[in-house]
């Protein structure tokens, strides 16, 4: 099981431009980060964003994300864009 927090910290990371791994359109890069997630690990992406939707004021003060970024990881986990 992963530790969605972990996760989504990691996310947070890629989005600000400051993981050392995902390099260049920080926006795309996270959003294919979700995606991998989401097409690797479909049980395990709906319950981080079941967890994200069950407690989006914890993940936004955890991560340092506004709510509205949160809530479009949270689509592109569900598989709405994916």
């Amino acid at each position: 099981m992963l530790d969605h927090l972990t996760i989504m910290q990691e996310f947070a990371q890629i989005r600000r431009g400051e993981h050392a791994a995902w390099t260049g359109d920080r926006i795309n890069n996270g959003e294919c980060f979700l995606r991998q997630i989401r097409r690797d690990m479909p049980e395990e992406a709906t319950a981080i964003a079941y967890d994200i939707e069950c407690n989006l004021d914890a993940y936004s003060e955890e991560t340092g994300l506004p709510h509205r970024t949160l809530e479009v990881a949270q689509r592109y986990l569900y598989g709405m864009w994916a």
